[in-house]
């Protein structure tokens, strides 16, 4: 079984595919940054998590690879 890749409290910001020259990359989708607020179930073969905007404390569902971290520190490597 696959490991969750964030813990409840990191920081997160959402990324999505943008196309260039017929290559996937990847963006992040604004600055806005997101703290793990709930570990939810496996959808598929991706983990679910709930996020929470800092600044607005909006709130929403996302899927793991949809997330990166917001510190590149965060994830262990440096």
């Amino acid at each position: 079984m696959k490991h969750r890749k964030f813990n409840l409290g990191q920081s997160v910001v959402r990324v999505g595919p943008s196309r260039s020259l017929g290559e996937m990359k990847t963006r992040v989708d604004g600055a806005e940054q997101f703290i793990i607020s709930r570990l939810l179930p496996m959808t598929g073969f991706n983990y679910q998590y709930r996020i929470k905007a800092h600044l607005t404390g909006r709130e929403r569902v996302a899927l793991e690879d949809e997330l990166t971290f917001a510190d590149p520190h965060q994830d262990g490597t440096r």
